[in-house]
């Protein structure tokens, strides 16, 4: 029996950081027999290591870089954060061949949470309170009247992945009617909620006009453009919010910004931004109907604990050749996908 190699490229060689020796641990309990686990903590031994891994799980490396390594062994990498997950970012290495799978599910509790957070403080006007409070400006009379409750609402979920998932959960058990909107194809061993409403991608417009807010909660790793634009944005509600706790992209930021503007929508809360962070210069830091989070949505004390159960999920899948959990789908760009 041929020994493969599972090298874990988690490291921050600069602050000295290695995956927690739990994580590791857990890893290593889940590999089958015929797989090694190698951990590297610092770029050297990531490229020395590179010629004998058949399985790479983190990816500090950009696509071109990747493709000039000698690694002919490589067949499937397993991400371990945000960068690359899309496969504008992927493109060429799914071409070779080579699986590609997020970690949606190992983040997918925390963000459904940041995403609530964000929503109930957009409905509430918790922002409004904080000036108000660093003003030393009682402002119950201001507030009062402006605030929403959250159970009476209709809330888009986009994506329907691990992250939309555990949102449509937490919102249906406050009283929210959720619809979500899927991508296909990221939904196998996923729970939802009953009574939530299910539409593909493709038929979004037609629930913009009566959601309440809208949260991109979930990657699609097949888009590599934006699908909130300024013609969404537009058939939203003037009422409506926008959250954002996917990745880069999914959302013209040039678009939402002079949505904001003109106050075709009433707010947003984002976590994710075209560049992190943004600009000293963007209207996005001294809008009063915006919420900043420094992209921390998927921050959590479990979030290694639970991404190691995923990589040892899938080490076990590609080991058993069965279908890999968050994995990547390179499919054809839809029509009309360049920015209109």
């Amino acid at each position: 029996m041929n020994t493969r190699v599972l090298t874990l490229a988690i490291f921050n060689e600069r602050a000295g950081w290695t995956l927690p020796e739990g994580a590791l641990a857990r890893i290593r309990e889940a590999a089958p027999g015929s797989v090694e686990v190698r951990l590297v903590g610092t770029r050297r031994q990531l490229l020395d290591a590179m010629p004998e891994t058949d399985y790479l799980a983190g990816f500090p490396f950009t696509e071109s870089q990747f493709l000039e390594l000698d690694a002919p062994r490589v067949r499937w990498i397993q991400l371990t954060g945000r960068v690359g997950e899309s496969v504008g970012k992927m493109r060429a290495i799914l071409k070779k061949g080579v699986r590609v799978t997020t970690s949606a599910r190992a983040r997918a509790p925390q963000c459904a949470e940041h995403a609530l957070m964000l929503t109930l403080a957009l409905f509430r006007g918790t922002s409004a309170a904080a000036r108000a409070q660093a003003e030393h400006r009682w402002a119950a009379g201001e507030l009062a009247g402006r605030v929403r409750e959250l159970g009476e609402a209709v809330i888009g979920v986009v994506g329907g992945g691990a992250v939309g998932s555990a949102c449509a959960t937490l919102l249906t058990a406050l009283g929210c009617e959720t619809i979500m909107v899927t991508g296909g194809g990221d939904e196998e061993g996923l729970s939802r909620p009953e009574g939530v409403d299910t539409l593909p991608l493709e038929r979004l417009d037609e629930i913009l006009a009566r959601v309440d807010a809208l949260i991109v909660a979930c990657p699609f790793p097949n888009r590599s453009h934006p699908i909130i634009r300024r013609s969404q944005l537009q058939s939203m509600k003037e009422r409506s919010f926008l959250i954002d706790v996917s990745r880069d992209g999914l959302v013209d930021e040039r678009d939402l910004i002079r949505a904001l503007q003109r106050e075709e929508i009433a707010g947003a809360g984002l976590d994710v931004f075209e560049h992190a962070p943004p600009a000293g210069d963007s209207p996005l830091w001294t809008m009063p109907n915006v919420i900043l989070t420094p992209s921390i949505s998927a921050a959590s004390p479990h979030y290694w604990d639970r991404a190691a159960d995923l990589i040892g999920a899938n080490l076990r899948r590609i080991e058993g050749e069965d279908r890999l959990l968050d994995e990547m789908r390179m499919e054809p760009e839809p029509a009309g996908a360049a920015r209109r």
